[in-house]
């Protein structure tokens, strides 16, 4: 199961090897981004986690995020009623 977020999230692989966040506050990020960029990006992954799926039989279940109601006290993240709809909705797939 993969919950697809926000478009501009992602990541990169700095010289050691190690996986290191995009912070939207980093500069380079800043320069790169663009809706056009994020929708390619999101596109991409999608592709690819499509393709390993199919190629390794597995069965992908596939959510979006931006029905997120922003409920969480910080005022950005999901609160207790998007976890409880979104775990019906996972159910729910599942009998499927």
């Amino acid at each position: 199961m993969v919950l697809w977020t926000l478009p501009l999230r992602r990541e990169y692989v700095d010289e050691s090897g190690l996986i290191k966040k995009i912070r939207s506050d980093n500069e380079t990020f800043i320069l790169q981004q663009n809706d056009h960029w994020d929708q390619y990006n999101l596109t991409k992954n999608k592709i690819f986690l499509n393709s390993y799926c199919d190629a390794n039989n597995i069965k992908l279940l596939q959510f979006e995020f931006a029905d997120n109601d922003r409920g969480a006290r910080d005022k950005m993240h999901p609160g207790p009623d998007w976890h409880v709809n979104m775990a019906a909705k996972i159910f729910e797939k599942l009998d499927d």
